[in-house]
């Protein structure tokens, strides 16, 4: 972990220099290499081994590095696809070259008896096409000149490994060759029959899966010294994984399979058939593949001419307005981004009354409705606060509802908590009941009031760091909340007298057996606190009592 990458990096300059390789193998260095590529303990340094030989030319780098990828080790096989990537990204594509013998290493390592070597390969094979296109020292069509070169080679897929490698087959798909080449080994026709079973389903799961976990790391929130929060990053939607009826629409060959299918009449079909309010999971699932389907085929030009023709954008905006499904709502607006990002729709939308909204480059990104609220409209839901940044949902019945009026104090802290639902207004919500925890911490003692923050965090969605914050924020006896209904409203009154500085018989004894109850379970708890470093559950209120030291906000805090 010291000497040896200086010493690799010291042997590399050696061989991609003149003569370095014939210097090398003179010292018999090769013969060294060929016997260590066969440890499999040695996995760090056959990876300094590999990076530090020059593969322009064939020769004993070239055979080092297929003896690995043929190694019955997993473990070093899994070393081979990222590397081939690194060497194809910069050298065009022609017989010969250093790209066009990855592409040939990469292409055997598809039929590999792993399934995550080969996965691994089919994807490093998708970014080496991807990449080409994104490269500013190579020409335009070096993107396709790789699909070509690997079509040349005709690998044989088979049904066996398809799963492992399907995102290849969707790249390979959206070119009018490889739909050619793909639809004469009946590749088409079985996923035809598997996006129609399962694939659909799973690809609803698989997308929403990535667009939660996006979500869910962020934003996150560091403390500063005087107790204020801060976002530290900004949560960013991934982009939509390939689906394979959008992948076919791209080509002349696709469209003519899926119109022989009557692939764009059944989508419309099923819109129309599955209710779309049902509370059925079975509705629900394939209502959002169905969904995702039409997004996807109409993301292109020519496939949203296949769909113009039913209507598909007043009836995409028809169920995104009448749906009461959430669920529902938020895969309907998906589906009109996607429509909405071909410039050949946007005149469609723009007839429609909805807003072209451009980059700050002046170029086309998507499109939105004049009046947000007549697509973002669900009972409970306010109607204008999207479009205003103000709170997702109406805070008259959680702050004037239940039994007693609250006052304004406390309608201020109900109002926070709601606030921290919003991504967007955290910040301004955790400012605020760190600022009223300072001025008022009584309130935060006030069993009803917990009550009703805890409403609010089983009722709506808040990210995880957001509701450590509101538990930690409040300073509540919970063995108060779990005596029995006759005691409730003396637990209440006994609190109160303790914000006042009065102590009860009752609060004594509860007080009492708490402390019997922790001193039990403090040695053999086995879910004990965690403190985290920065994050927001780090942050701790102040002690009671007048006489109480002032405490690290890195303290952990016992009830």
């Amino acid at each position: 972990m010291t000497m040896a990458p200086g010493y690799f990096h010291f042997l590399s300059e050696i061989d991609h220099s003149v003569g370095g390789d014939t210097l090398l193998e003179r010292n018999r260095l090769f013969d060294a290499y060929y016997q260590i590529v066969e440890l499999p303990d040695q996995v760090l340094l056959i990876q300094y081994i590999l990076s530090s030989m020059d593969y322009t030319n064939a020769g004993h780098a070239r055979n080092i590095l297929c003896k690995v990828a043929a190694s019955p080790h997993e473990s070093l096989r899994q070393l081979v696809p990222s590397f081939l990537l690194y060497l194809a990204c910069d050298a065009p594509c022609k017989a010969g070259s250093v790209t066009a013998w990855a592409i040939e290493v990469l292409a055997q390592l598809l039929f590999d008896s792993s399934p995550m070597v080969r996965s691994c390969a089919a994807h490093c094979l998708v970014l080496t096409i991807d990449l080409a296109h994104e490269n500013p020292y190579l020409d335009g069509c070096e993107s396709d000149r790789r699909i070509v070169y690997l079509l040349d080679m005709h690998p044989m897929f088979d049904l066996a490994v398809i799963n492992d490698i399907r995102p290849l087959v969707m790249r390979i798909l959206a070119t009018e060759r490889g739909f050619a080449y793909l639809n004469s080994l009946g590749i088409v026709e079985g996923e035809m029959e598997a996006w129609g079973a399962l694939e659909g389903i799973l690809y609803v799961q698989a997308i929403e899966l990535d667009i939660s976990r996006s979500l869910a790391y962020g934003p996150l929130f560091s403390g500063t010294p005087d107790g204020m929060m801060l976002m530290t990053t900004s949560s960013q939607t991934p982009a939509t994984p390939a689906h394979f009826f959008g992948e076919l629409a791209r080509t002349k060959g696709g469209r003519e399979f899926l119109n022989s299918h009557g692939l764009p009449g059944l989508l419309f079909e099923t819109l129309s058939n599955i209710p779309l309010n049902s509370h059925l999971a079975d509705d629900v699932v394939a209502l959002k593949a169905t969904l995702w389907a039409i997004g996807s085929v109409g993301a292109s030009q020519e496939g949203f001419l296949m769909l113009e023709k039913n209507d598909v954008i007043g009836r995409l905006a028809q169920i995104a307005a009448q749906a009461t499904s959430l669920a529902i709502k938020g895969t309907v607006l998906y589906a009109l981004a996607l429509l909405s990002r071909s410039g050949f729709a946007a005149e469609a939308f723009r007839e429609r009354g909805w807003l072209l909204c451009s980059s700050c480059y002046g170029t086309y990104e998507f499109a939105v409705p004049h009046r947000l609220e007549t697509i973002l409209n669900a009972q409970g839901w306010a109607t204008g606060g999207v479009m205003q940044g103000t709170y997702a949902f109406a805070t008259d019945d959680v702050v004037r509802g239940g039994d007693e009026e609250l006052d304004s104090v406390q309608c201020e802290i109900i109002t926070a908590v709601i606030l921290m639902s919003n991504h967007v207004k955290v910040n301004n919500g955790s400012r605020t009941l760190m600022r009223l925890r300072t001025s008022h911490p009584h309130y935060f003692r006030l069993i009803n009031l917990y009550r009703r923050a805890m409403q609010l965090l089983g009722k709506y969605r808040y990210r995880m760091t957001a509701r450590r914050f509101i538990y930690d924020v409040f300073d509540v006896n919970l063995a108060l909340i779990l005596d029995e209904p006759d005691a409730a409203g003396q637990g209440s009154a006994d609190m109160q007298n303790e914000a006042d500085g009065g102590v009860t018989d009752g609060a004594r004894k509860r007080a009492s057996t708490l402390q019997e109850q922790s001193a039990l379970t403090s040695s053999s708890t086995m879910f004990p606190r965690r403190r985290m470093s920065g994050l927001i559950d780090d942050v701790r209120p102040a002690q009671r009592g007048s006489g109480a030291r002032k405490t690290s906000m890195h303290q952990p805090r016992f009830n």
